[in-house]
């Protein structure tokens, strides 16, 4: 992942998180990106955010502690 090609996106967590094939979770807790469309299943190395894709679930355990970026 080359995170000079993302740009940080606003959004309000009680509305939902976007979500597609360019947009990204950034755990800022462990650093790690997350796609939000994975093939299967993804996490961060911390385990602040887990995607299962084949679920439709998004799982943020530290809201304070994300960030949503779009690639360009």
């Amino acid at each position: 992942m080359n995170s000079e090609k993302l740009v940080k996106i606003d959004f309000v967590a009680s509305e939902g998180y976007p979500a597609g094939k360019k947009i990204y979770y950034k755990c800022t807790k462990c650093g790690d990106y997350v796609p939000s469309f994975p093939q299967h299943f993804a996490e961060c190395s911390c385990q602040n955010i887990t995607v299962d894709r084949a679920g439709g679930r998004l799982s943020v355990e530290l809201k304070d502690f994300i960030e949503i970026y779009k690639e360009r």
